[in-house]
């Protein structure tokens, strides 16, 4: 046996880059990071939503020239190749002073240095309807869905009215787009669409060549162009312009310039007159720990127009300054181009090419924008994962101070000598209490302390207690849903007990980081258990922390049951309810094998924090008590151990599943504990991949219970209310083995 396989030897977290926003500039900054890493450094991005639309295929989306996935940056995969924490929040400020961003739905994130790529918003407020009636396309992850939403109601149409107020590069790419797009649909027999631009000149081309050739190019698709008048009113089916023009118009679609996000106004970042950040030559702001990019910044000495180019032209320099930040290393300038080329196409096969003052319009220029607008995105959808090997943090992160810290010890103790330092414990408790303390009352828990060695328990007479213990490794690199979802699972064994959870300890299995890095940890830890307990009226009481190579998070979770309870076993031809989806097992393995998309990731994170809880409460008050939690043995051996010494009979197509399990199982995706699952019930039969199902591992699976044939209906009626996957999928059977139909 090797000494060396009981070391620790990942870096310790010694500092804390934070990026908001998953933009042109910031997904490169995650890429050059993935491929040259800072040992210690730990990178946490804050977005909207798991992926990142690209801009300049929206009209090919539009047009059908390309799919969904295909226009998105899956920043899943892209956190994952850069060893960074992946936040599906919304910012909503950002507090300089105490150096933490604030965020909508949780406590707020520290930093050391952070990086603000994050766009900007549609600016309504200058346009009479345009809150109610018009389709403004930012942001652009908003507006594909309204895209979708808008392609199914022109399908029931005859007759169609368009209009784009906006006449830059995008309005007239959006135009030939949907030009595109209606010219498919065979049962549209009157089209019209129109492009509505204030301005002399379309797309700023003041060159005559260059406006000729674009006017050409809307003509010829039949667009009615109207220049020089600007829209004041949008109604529900007609725009209004300056000028008292009226155009019947049934979708009007809002491209004009954006406003920053409304937070930024209250930070006390320097900001230019429009209230966007302004930024030195190194991309950096009035506060030397916060650099911006892309369209939410304003560069100095210069007057950039809002276009991609310029964000994804900075990534590569806002790389270099924000490593040299960390590094103390030299700054590099950004030197924004003096012209660049401009490629507007109509998302299918023809394209405008102008390059200084030069413009033509062909197949050609269309193939080459395509080629370049895929190139892009191979470049962040197309990685190859790799570990970080060194074990002691970059020697340009640690100050003075960091001297003697623990992380820092050559060889670190396991055992009870790996628990967390106690000024790590007791500073991450106090900022999770200061953080609580700013939310609403639903958010405030009168005892989070996890530093006692035994809690009190205080038993009602007439009562057992009922406890178990459950700890899950990190399948999300979030640690607050983290917290949340291993909290849920962990209830979910009391709750089939039959019992009323009231107390809980946590385990903390930390990675290894300076104290004040693991402060921050366990604070995020401490937010994600209480919003949880609280939801389930619940105490944390104490716990246990301790390092290891991986961040894991359990809980030993106490309730309470009646002594005269008596549980009443299944009976053959009992049926049997299944509360949530199959699925979370082979949807976590496709994800660690980069095979899955953002949408079915996204559906399993919120599978997984569903509670029991509604469910239990239900079967409760029906007197049902034969009741199992689904989880890591998988449908088939949690249901054998419920009916036993019975069997069970499934419904295959009864079953819920999350959506794209079975897809991956058919590709030979399988958890690594699903076969194990299979042999443990002597399953023998020949059965297809997708029936594989019935031995994925679940995290925060589902409740199942035996329930009277004629009862089993009505039961499942009640939990339809709050459990949409509820289903009966098969019932009790005879002999003691599974049987699939």
């Amino acid at each position: 046996m090797k000494f060396k396989n009981f070391l620790i030897k990942k870096a310790p977290a010694s500092h804390d880059l934070v990026l908001i926003g998953g933009g042109h500039s910031q997904v490169n900054v995650l890429k050059k990071f993935g491929m040259k890493p800072i040992a210690g450094l730990r990178i946490t991005l804050i977005n909207n939503y798991y992926i990142s639309p690209y801009s300049g295929m929206l009209p090919g989306y539009i047009a059908e020239t390309y799919t969904k996935t295909q226009t998105q940056i899956d920043l899943l995969n892209l956190c994952k190749f850069s060893n960074s924490r992946l936040i599906v929040d919304n910012v909503i400020g950002i507090d300089t002073k105490e150096k933490q961003v604030i965020l909508k739905d949780r406590m707020p994130i520290k930093f050391d240095t952070l990086s603000i790529n994050t766009g900007g918003e549609p600016n309504l407020d200058n346009i009479k309807g345009a809150k109610e009636f018009s389709i403004p396309i930012k942001p652009i992850s908003k507006l594909v869905k309204v895209i979708d939403d808008i392609k199914r109601k022109i399908l029931q149409s005859n007759e169609i009215s368009i209009s784009v107020i906006g006449g830059g590069a995008g309005g007239i790419e959006l135009v030939l787009a949907l030009n595109e797009y209606l010219k498919t649909i065979k049962s549209i027999k009157k089209i019209k669409i129109n492009l509505i631009s204030r301005g002399k000149y379309l797309a700023q081309a003041k060159n005559k060549f260059s406006q000729n050739c674009i006017l050409s190019f809307l003509k010829d698709n039949k667009i009615n162009v109207i220049l020089k008048d600007e829209v004041v009113e949008i109604g529900p089916n007609f725009i209004k312009t300056l000028k008292g023009t009226i155009i019947n118009s049934e979708f009007n679609f809002l491209v004009t310039p954006i406003s920053p996000p409304k937070w930024i106004a209250n930070t006390d970042l320097r900001l230019d007159k429009l209230g966007f950040i302004k930024v030195n030559k190194f991309l950096q702001t009035s506060d030397k720990n916060i650099f911006a990019s892309g369209d939410i910044c304003s560069l100095e000495n210069y007057k950039l127009p809002k276009a991609g180019v310029y964000a994804v032209r900075q990534g590569p320099i806002l790389y270099k300054n924000l490593r040299a930040k960390i590094l103390n290393l030299k700054f590099s300038s950004f030197k924004p181009q003096r012209s660049f080329l401009s490629l507007i196409g109509n998302g299918k096969n023809e394209a405008i090419f102008s390059w200084k003052g030069m413009s033509f319009r062909s197949k050609f220029a269309w193939f080459l924008k395509s080629n370049i607008d895929q190139r892009f995105m191979r470049k962040y959808n197309y990685l190859d994962l790799k570990k970080m090997e060194s074990i002691s943090p970059h020697p340009k992160l640690i100050s003075k101070k960091n001297l003697g810290d623990p992380a820092l010890e050559k060889i670190r103790c396991l055992g009870c000598g790996a628990k967390a330092p106690w000024l790590s414990l007791n500073k991450g408790i106090n900022s999770s209490k200061e953080s609580l303390n700013l939310k609403s009352e639903k958010l405030n828990l009168s005892n989070v302390n996890i530093t006692d060695d035994a809690s009190i328990i205080n038993v009602p007479i007439g009562n057992n207690l009922v406890q178990s213990v459950d700890l899950i490794s990190a399948i999300v690199n979030d640690p607050f849903t983290l917290t949340r979802i291993a909290a849920i699972h962990a209830i979910s064994d009391v709750l089939s007990a039959c019992a009323t959870p009231i107390n809980a300890e946590a385990i903390f299995i930390l990675p290894p980081g300076l104290q004040e890095i693991q402060s921050r940890l366990i604070a995020e830890l401490l937010n994600g258990a209480v919003y949880e307990f609280n939801s389930h009226n619940m105490k944390l009481n104490g716990g246990h922390t301790s390092e290891g190579e991986e961040l894991q998070v359990g809980f030993c979770i106490s309730g309470i049951r009646p002594k005269r309870f008596k549980s009443k076993e299944p009976k053959v031809g009992d049926k049997l309810i299944l509360t949530k989806p199959l699925g979370t097992g082979v949807i976590l393995a496709a994800n660690m094998r980069e095979k899955i998309n953002p949408e079915e990731y996204k559906n399993t994170i919120e599978i997984m924090l569903k509670s029991n809880l509604n469910a239990a409460k239900i079967f409760r008050k029906e007197n049902i008590t034969a009741i199992t939690d689904v989880t890591g043995f998988g449908l088939a051996r949690h249901t054998l151990n419920l009916t036993k010494p019975f069997g069970a009979k499934f419904n295959m197509e009864d079953i819920p599943v999350i959506s794209g399990a079975l897809e991956h199982l058919s590709n030979n995706i399988n958890s690594s504990l699903a076969f194990s699952n299979k042999e443990a019930i002597n399953f023998t039969s020949n059965i297809s991949k997708q029936d594989h199902i019935i031995f994925d591992p679940q995290t925060s699976g589902g409740l199942l219970v035996s329930v009277n044939e004629f009862k089993a209906s009505q039961i499942l009626e009640k939990l339809k209310k709050n459990y949409y996957h509820a289903s009966i999928i098969g019932e009790v059977v005879e002999n003691q083995e599974i049987i699939l139909n």
